[in-house]
């Protein structure tokens, strides 16, 4: 279904609403964007755009944290949130001829949220457990330490649940406050997509309920919306760090510049990075894992935000095959940008791409979170088809010469933890690659 055919508009209070109707779905995902994440927090409040999201479902003026929960179970539905570093968002996935039931919890959690004294005493110890479940997860934690390294002293270097000691030191008035002037209807959106309505008196009564629940009350913020704040980074020098750790294997991410989210013309590295790492017959998975066997899992990314962006690698492996693995992965990337795959094989990326991103966007959770972004991060609807067109269109030949163009002169960042059994690896690695550049 083309963008054309979504609505958009805003309510007195500033929240965007957008309607994607899908008729011939039985379900319907709902939920508020909320343009708060970690990049919006000062070193003080480490954790606190998670924590509200924690806190948000812990109870209001009419409800227990019991009462939410269970309203939405009822009805066989999917109630969560996710905080990222620059995004919360709380949604639901129902049976549609419940949409009203979802509609009314999201509204009250959204505007009503007491955020009890007792409910926050208890989630703390919540926050704390997950922040030691994470580092006791050698993935997650490498990822936090990645994003430290190659961000610098900034939010987006921060791990966003926070810290043992930001969540220990924090009380219920501070977070308190946190919501009170990050949260504000203004520049938020509620968006949603499945089936929706069938009838226009069933789409008049979707959009009453709507105003009713949503337009009629308004949450003014504090302080002034921050979503456009850039944040000066500060990235780290280092080309190499090892955190050593007693685990079974070798964790370790390889990280390059990428594009910002705002830089719509990203269609080049989304080919690229699914061509290298996004599959199983993607060149790192071939190369280390079925050709050579020196892991279970290797993968590329990319991150995008709101000024910058950052390209990876991820890939746990042992400590024995710490340095031939790294050295397959970087040989292969230069080999790729040196001619080293062909023009029919960067097509199949390219094709398997796009097919793959048309698959998930019959989800509509999947779609409902592509239009809040598309307002959050553009201020107007994008149409997801003209997205896959993009990919679609992407000429092998210029992509290679994009992602030289973007990489030339730049340093990388390799960041490992594990075991090493007492090894100097970064003096290492060094050695081996003092005379190494990427381009």
């Amino acid at each position: 279904m083309s963008s054309l055919t979504i609505q958009h508009y805003r309510l007195d209070n500033g929240l965007n609403v957008v309607l994607e109707n899908i008729p011939f779905r039985v379900s319907a995902t709902m939920g508020i964007w909320v343009p708060i994440g970690s990049r919006n927090e000062n070193i003080n409040q480490m954790g606190y755009s998670h924590f509200t999201e924690h806190m948000l479902f812990k109870g209001t003026e009419k409800r227990t944290y019991l009462d939410i929960s269970r309203e939405i179970d009822r009805v066989g539905g999917f109630m969560n949130a996710s905080t990222s570093k620059e995004i919360t968002n709380y949604y639901v996935t129902i049976n549609s001829k419940f949409k009203q039931t979802a509609l009314d919890v999201l509204s009250d959690i959204f505007f009503n949220s007491n955020l009890p004294e007792n409910e926050f005493n208890i989630e703390k110890q919540v926050i704390l457990e997950e922040i030691k479940m994470s580092e006791d997860t050698p993935d997650d934690h490498l990822f936090d330490l990645f994003y430290q390294d190659f961000f610098g002293d900034n939010p987006l270097g921060r791990p966003i649940a926070g810290s043992l000691s930001s969540i220990n030191k924090s009380n219920r008035a501070q977070l308190y406050d946190f919501y009170e002037n990050k949260y504000g209807s203004d520049g938020c959106v509620l968006s949603l997509a499945g089936r929706l309505w069938e009838t226009s008196d069933e789409e008049t009564e979707l959009k009453n309920l709507i105003e009713d629940l949503f337009g009629l009350k308004s949450k003014q913020l504090k302080g002034t919306p921050e979503f456009n704040k850039e944040n000066p980074i500060n990235k780290t020098k280092e080309v190499c760090r090892h955190y050593e750790k007693k685990l079974e294997q070798l964790h370790f991410a390889f990280g390059m510049p990428g594009i910002s989210k705002l830089n719509e013309n990203d269609a080049f590295m989304s080919v690229y990075t699914h061509l290298l790492g996004g599959s199983m017959s993607s060149r790192l998975f071939r190369k280390l894992r079925e050709e050579n066997g020196l892991c279970y899992a290797v993968s590329s990314f990319h991150s995008q935000f709101l000024s910058e962006g950052l390209w990876g690698v991820y890939c746990g492996t042992s400590s024995e095959n710490y340095f031939k693995a790294v050295d397959l992965m970087i040989k292969e990337i230069i080999n790729s940008l040196d001619g080293g795959i062909s023009k029919t094989e960067i097509i199949e990326a390219r094709d398997g791409l796009a097919a793959s991103l048309e698959l998930a966007m019959e989800s509509p959770s999947r779609r409902a979170d592509f239009n809040a972004r598309s307002i959050l991060y553009f201020n107007k609807l994008r149409d997801w088809k003209e997205k896959i067109k993009e990919i679609e269109k992407v000429n092998p030949e210029k992509m290679i010469e994009q992602m030289k163009s973007l990489w030339s002169g730049k340093e990388f960042l390799l960041c490992s933890l594990g075991k090493l059994n007492g090894k100097k690896v970064n003096d290492q690695f060094r050695e081996i690659y003092k005379d190494f550049t990427l381009i």
